[in-house]
């Protein structure tokens, strides 16, 4: 296997990291106004990681969140001023939105068997 065919592998791990991540323990006793910077600060981890996932800039994912950029900014000032529920419908949409396109970037195993590839 070239250095290159372990990509997707290394990404779907960063995304398995970051997940575990956001399930840590820590989160679960803090304060009230801490959880939610934790969540917040859990969601910008997970938009790292899946926009990395993509591959070499630029791609769908950078050009997704440059376009976003000032609604990640007031994503951000929400979070920081104790309104992480203001904030967190964002960081949803734009997780789910790099989430589907990763998704979609790959073909899934029928497709290839459909189409005679054998990777």
């Amino acid at each position: 296997m070239s250095r290159f065919g372990r990509i997707p592998h290394l990404a779907s791990g960063f995304a398995g990291i970051a997940i575990a991540l956001m399930c840590q323990s820590p989160a679960l006793s803090a304060p009230a106004a801490n959880k939610d910077s934790m969540v917040c600060a859990d969601k910008e981890a997970l938009l790292s990681v899946l926009a990395e996932a993509h591959g070499t800039v630029p791609n769908p994912a950078s050009l997704n969140l440059t376009d976003q950029a000032l609604t990640i900014t007031q994503a951000r000032y929400a979070c920081a001023n104790d309104r992480a529920a203001d904030a967190l419908p964002v960081y949803d949409r734009l997780i789910g939105q790099l989430t589907e396109s990763l998704r979609s970037s790959r073909p899934t195993t029928e497709a290839a068997l459909r189409s005679g590839t054998n990777d």
